[in-house]
C-alpha cells in the first residue's frame, strides 16, 4: 500500500527552493489581491546564433507551459496557445524550483526592477516586481556600505590638484592663496565628500566618472589659471594664450560650462579648441595665480624688489650681496623656490628689507622735523 513519507534530511536539496516575486508598489500600503503581469515582452539582447555569429537587437520572449526556451523564436507552433499565467497573489509570486523557463522568463522580463537597475531594461516600460525581496534588502545594504567604504578610500588617495578640481566642478568652496588655506580646503572638501558619499554613494560614484564632469574640471582649471576667461556681459569665452581670441559664444537660455562642454563633444572646432585648452591645464602653460604666490618667501621677494633689495634682469632674480636666486630665467616663481628651500637665505633678504624700511622711515623723520 503506497502512502506519504517525511522525506528523510539527507534527500533535501538545499539549492531546491522556492524563488518568491514581489511587487514592487503597494496602494495604500496594501497590496491587491491579485494582479497579473504580461507573459510575453520584448528585450533588447546579445546572443551567439546557431552558427557562432555574435547578435544583437530586440527579441520577443514569452513564458509558455511545457517549452523548454523562453525565446519565441525557437519555441514550437503552438506555444502561443500554452501562454502561462504570472498571477501575484497579495503581492507575492512563488515559484517552484523545477518551474526553471518561467524563472527565467521572470529574470529576463523588462518589468523585473533589476533589469531598470542595471540599465538593460526598456525604459519606456514599468518596474513592477523583484525577486527575492528579502535577500534583496539585505544585498543592498552590503553592496551600499561597500560602495561608501571604496568611495572613501578613493578620496582619500586623491592628489591636491585632484581635490581641487573634484571641488571646482562639484562646488565645493577652495581656497589656493597660500600653503594653509590649501591644507585646510583639502580637509574641507573630503569632509564635505565624505558626506556626499555617506548620502548618495551611487549618485558621487556617477559625478566622479562623469566624462561631462571631467570637461568641465579642465574648463574651470583653465578660467582659474588664466588661461581661458569667460566675459559674463558679452556671454562668450575667449583665449588668453598667444593673443587674446573669441573661442565660442554662450546663449542666453543656456549655462555657460555645459554649453561649452555639449559644443566640445559634437563640434570638430570646439574640440579641437577644447583639447589646446586642456594641454595648457596640464603643462600649466599660463597660472593666473598659483600657489607660490601666497607664501610668506613671495610677498619678500616683492617687497625686496621695490626697495631695490632685490633686482629682476629680464627674468633672472638675484639679491644684493647675494647673487642669484634660483636657475636664470625662471622669474620670481623659481625664486620664491629657492627661498622655500634655503631658510638662511630668506633671513638675510628680510634683514636687509628691514634695514632698507628703517633707513627710510628715519628719512622721514628728518624731512618732516627740518619743516618745522
Amino acid at each position: 500500500m503506497a502512502q506519504l513519507a517525511k522525506q528523510p534530511k539527507q534527500a533535501v536539496n538545499p539549492g531546491m527552493r522556492n524563488v518568491v516575486y514581489t511587487l514592487v508598489k503597494s496602494k495604500n500600503g496594501k497590496y491587491p489581491p491579485f494582479y497579473q503581469i504580461p507573459a510575453e515582452d520584448e528585450v533588447y539582447m546579445e546572443w551567439e546564433d546557431d552558427f557562432g555569429n555574435n547578435q544583437s537587437g530586440l527579441r520577443r520572449i514569452r513564458y509558455s507551459v511545457g517549452e523548454t526556451s523562453i525565446f519565441v523564436d525557437e519555441q514550437s507552433e503552438t506555444a502561443e496557445k500554452r501562454r502561462g499565467v504570472l498571477l501575484f497573489n497579495d503581492g507575492n509570486l512563488i515559484s517552484h524550483p523545477m518551474e526553471v523557463t518561467k524563472q527565467k522568463y521572470l529574470e529576463y522580463t523588462n518589468h523585473n526592477i533589476s533589469n531598470h537597475e542595471e540599465g538593460t531594461a526598456a525604459p519606456n516600460k514599468s518596474a513592477i516586481f523583484r525577486s527575492n525581496s528579502s535577500q534583496y534588502k539585505t544585498n543592498v545594504k552590503l553592496q551600499r556600505q561597500e560602495k561608501v567604504l571604496s568611495l572613501s578610500q578613493i578620496v582619500n588617495d586623491l592628489s591636491a590638484e585632484e581635490i581641487e578640481g573634484l571641488s571646482l566642478t562639484l562646488n565645493v568652496a577652495f581656497d589656493n592663496t597660500n600653503n594653509d588655506t590649501i591644507i585646510a580646503s583639502i580637509k574641507s572638501a573630503r569632509s564635505i565628500f565624505f558626506d556626499m558619499i555617506n548620502y548618495d554613494p551611487y549618485r558621487f560614484e556617477k559625478e566622479l566618472e562623469s566624462e561631462t564632469r571631467r570637461f568641465k574640471e579642465v574648463l574651470s582649471l583653465a578660467l582659474r589659471d588664466n588661461i581661458i576667461s569667460y566675459d559674463k556681459g558679452g556671454r562668450s569665452f575667449f583665449n588668453n594664450i598667444g593673443g587674446k581670441t573669441r573661442i565660442l559664444d554662450v546663449p542666453s537660455y543656456a549655462d555657460p560650462l555645459d554649453f561649452f562642454v555639449d559644443l566640445a563633444t559634437t563640434r570638430t572646432e570646439i574640440k579641437e579648441a577644447y583639447k589646446s585648452i586642456k594641454d595648457a591645464v596640464e603643462n600649466n602653460k599660463k597660472p593666473a595665480k598659483e600657489k607660490f604666490e601666497g607664501t610668506k618667501e613671495y610677498k619678500m621677494l616683492k617687497k625686496a624688489l621695490n626697495l631695490k633689495v632685490c633686482k629682476n634682469a629680464f627674468g633672472s632674480i638675484s639679491a644684493n650681496n647675494i647673487g642669484m636666486l634660483g636657475e636664470r630665467g625662471t622669474g620670481i616663481k623659481g625664486a620664491t623656490q629657492h627661498l622655500e628651500f634655503h631658510p638662511e637665505v630668506y633671513k638675510r633678504i628680510e634683514k636687509m628689507v628691514l634695514e632698507v624700511e628703517d633707513a627710510l622711515l628715519l628719512e622721514k623723520d628728518k624731512k618732516e622735523s627740518s619743516k618745522k
